[in-house]
């Protein structure tokens, strides 16, 4: 009787060992981060990483500020414009649908968000009068300069009394001009001496004189 007992104790313990052995394994699926899945915010990026995005910023015409690769709210202010322009989600960070857009629009050299930038005046300017800072005179100063070899115009900036400006001539290279006020119109100017002698205005000095 007690060896009957003893066998069928055993063999219910068999029983609920393959019943265990039976229950689905539960997998856990981690969610992925959020600045791998929405992209990084510039906090969490590298001085290298925000050039680069500085840069092709002020290509496309959404000035990001200088290239320092500095977090400013000129940089934050240009994503945000470019994601708004290109139809993005406009959450201010580098993910990688805002990174792919941005790459084409540089490759395709398209001009995204108008390109220009005019600095609030110093209070203690002494350019009472200076002109316009629209594409449409930087242009003229350009093409004035350059003749039949401008092609076209992309980003610009303005600090009184220079600008500067990405120019693309035919064939395909780019140049950076930079321009000095003349009366109410530009004109181009050879950078070497005010870049070296630290005549430009530092909000644009890193690009004008790259």
């Amino acid at each position: 009787m007690l060896r009957a007992k003893s066998l069928a104790v055993v063999v219910l313990l068999v029983a609920l060992a393959g019943c265990n052995s039976n229950k689905p394994t539960e997998t856990t699926v981690a969610s992925p981060s959020p600045s791998t899945a929405e992209g990084k915010h510039h906090s969490e990026m590298s001085a290298a990483e925000l050039e680069k995005w500085q840069k092709d910023l002020n290509i496309v015409g959404c000035w990001a500020g200088p290239v320092d690769g500095k977090l400013g709210p000129e940089t934050e202010h240009a994503v945000k414009q470019f994601q708004t322009a290109e139809k993005l989600t406009v959450d201010g960070k580098l993910g990688p649908q805002t990174e792919s857009a941005l790459g084409k629009a540089v490759s395709e050299k398209r001009t995204v968000c108008g390109g220009g930038h005019t600095p609030t005046p110093s209070a203690t300017s002494t350019h009472s009068a200076s002109p316009a800072c629209t594409m449409d005179l930087l242009t003229n100063a350009a093409r004035a300069h350059h003749g039949a070899s401008f092609k076209q115009m992309h980003a610009f900036a303005c600090a009184q009394p220079w600008a500067t400006a990405s120019v693309e001539l035919t064939g395909g290279s780019r140049t950076q001009d930079l321009f000095k006020a003349s009366g109410d119109s530009w004109a181009w100017t050879d950078r070497t001496e005010p870049c070296s002698k630290g005549e430009v205005p530092a909000s644009i000095r890193a690009t004008a004189c790259a």
